[in-house]
């Protein structure tokens, strides 16, 4: 096994689960586990974005439940921070009006009541009537709604760039959720209006125009068009499990953003 004299933070939320499984796979064989950490963010003590509390993400306390802190204090400027999800692109869109809340079993009828509600978008033509709505707000004022939420969701990075003590940061960009469980969070009448896709677009401008402005050095890695289907929801064969409700991805899915990330790792 080839020597490797940095050390790879995985930090994320709970999408953290199949791209580490993907990332660990491929990688096997080639790099010592050992240099791994993955760290699931609802475990910390303190909120990751909480620099201070966690030494620039070098000292991740646990709370008492989850063991020992994970500490990398001693590779500064050697460490390659690797984002998980975090509510940037993807379903992370959706906070902008509420949480997405888990189902629990005997709910699934009522799963709408855990979705956060979509607003129509004026003078844009759908497919077919949504229901589970909000009331309609222009296009304008959307894309203005998701850069605000995006700056505060990537602000961090300024401060995790100007620190230099890690050798590269890269953020891979939160999942879609898949269209057999927007169906039943959302209602088919939304999922084949297109309105979900009418947001993601304008959520993805408000995106690359905020990073662009930024000039971050951040390498944001991003999900193939081909995951998703023409509602703008990912592909349902990609979904993580045979729960109707569950928004998370499989390990499949992660494939080519980890094949991405690896060539921005040892290029």
């Amino acid at each position: 096994m080839p020597s490797y004299d940095r050390q790879i933070l995985i930090l994320g939320n709970s999408h953290i689960s199949s791209f580490d499984r993907q990332f660990k796979t491929a990688v096997k064989g080639s790099l010592d586990p050992s240099c791994i950490h993955t760290v699931l963010t609802n475990f910390l003590a303190s909120p990751w974005r909480e620099l201070d509390q966690n030494s620039n993400l070098h000292v991740l306390k646990f709370r008492k439940e989850f063991g020992p802190p994970t500490d990398l204090s001693a590779h500064r400027g050697k460490v390659d921070l690797v984002i998980i999800g975090a509510g940037v692109l993807g379903s992370g869109l959706l906070s902008s009006f509420s949480l997405i809340e888990s189902v629990p079993r005997n709910e699934e009828a009522n799963a709408a009541s855990y979705t956060p509600r979509l607003p129509r978008l004026l003078w844009v033509k759908l497919k077919a009537v949504p229901s589970h709505t909000l009331p309609p707000i222009h296009p304008w004022v959307a894309q203005l709604m998701y850069r605000f939420l995006w700056r505060r969701r990537i602000s961090v990075l300024d401060a995790l760039l100007k620190s230099g003590q890690f050798r590269s940061i890269h953020w891979v960009a939160e999942p879609d959720m898949t269209e057999n469980v927007a169906r039943v969070r959302f209602g088919d009448g939304l999922v084949d209006s297109g309105l979900y896709e009418h947001h993601r677009k304008l959520a993805t401008k408000a995106f690359e125009k905020l990073t662009k402005a930024k000039g971050f050095r951040t390498n944001f890695v991003t999900h193939p068009d081909s995951h998703r289907s023409s509602s703008g929801f990912t592909k349902s064969e990609f979904a993580a499990s045979i729960s109707k409700t569950d928004v998370h991805t499989n390990t499949e899915y992660y494939k080519e953003s980890v094949e991405f990330l690896l060539h921005q790792l040892f290029e």
